[in-house]
């Protein structure tokens, strides 16, 4: 089964290098729960459906879990829900409850996981020039593709509550 996530997102990271054109949304997202810090990157098709990835860092600013999942998004009165499902913990132990993102009409945005956990979501667009760089920093070993020959390339951390709205990227 990991095997068959870690495809799911590399197919969606390839399609999306030359895919631009195509409306393809391309999101990085952070949040934080119960002292832990979330950095996803979000791939939309203009279908509504697409993948999330997601990186788990703990409080010494270690991975300590990389989770692939399903999204679909939903348009609704208030604004456009997000669904995750099937997530795969592709790196690390344990299970992983789907992410949800909320993002009202009126600029909020949250992240609801299935198990009712919320955090304020920070989420921010990847431009065609910087998507390269950006999905390296949540590529793992054995993903391929990357030219990675030890481990993670490159993976920065960005950390949520700033308070312009967009995302630090550290």
């Amino acid at each position: 089964m990991k095997k068959f996530a870690v495809a799911v997102f590399m197919t969606l990271v390839m399609f999306c290098s030359s895919a631009f054109a195509q409306e393809i949304g391309i999101y990085e997202t952070a949040w934080q729960l119960e002292g832990d810090t979330y950095n996803g990157l979000l791939i939309i098709d203009n279908e509504g459906g697409g993948a999330l990835r997601v990186l788990v860092y703990d409080r010494n600013d270690e991975i300590t879990k990389v989770v692939d999942q399903r999204v679909r998004g939903e348009s609704r009165s208030d604004g456009i829900v997000i669904l995750g499902y099937e997530p795969k913990v592709v790196k690390g132990d344990g299970e992983y409850i789907a992410d949800n993102f909320v993002l009202g009409k009126n600029g909020r945005k949250a992240v609801v996981d299935d198990a009712g956990n919320k955090a304020k979501l920070e989420m921010r667009q990847v431009g065609e020039s910087e998507y390269r760089e950006i999905a390296q920093k949540y590529m793992i070993e054995g993903d391929g593709g990357s030219g990675n020959s030890g481990g993670n390339i490159n993976i920065r951390k960005v950390r949520s509550g700033n308070s312009s709205g967009n995302i630090n990227i550290r």
